[in-house]
């Protein structure tokens, strides 16, 4: 059952998006938001590994970072 959902979720970024913030009961969002008040500032760079849908490398890059981001999905 897990692989069905997880292969729904990897349909479509929003589905992802969406999928993920049920899965973690919306405390993903809250960590990343977090992550990027206490520790991106401007000026800085910043790599993200496995960025998936890229929101933290966005958020990250609205900060004044300049990011780069990496996923196996396309």
């Amino acid at each position: 059952m897990a692989t069905v959902f997880m292969k729904w979720l990897e349909r479509r970024p929003e589905n992802y998006d969406r999928g993920i913030a049920l899965l973690t009961l919306g405390r993903l969002r809250h960590l990343k938001a977090r992550i990027v008040r206490d520790h991106v500032r401007s000026g800085m760079r910043a790599l993200e590994i496995g960025c998936g849908t890229g929101a933290l490398a966005v958020a990250m890059a609205k900060r004044g970072a300049t990011v780069t981001g990496v996923d196996a999905s396309p």
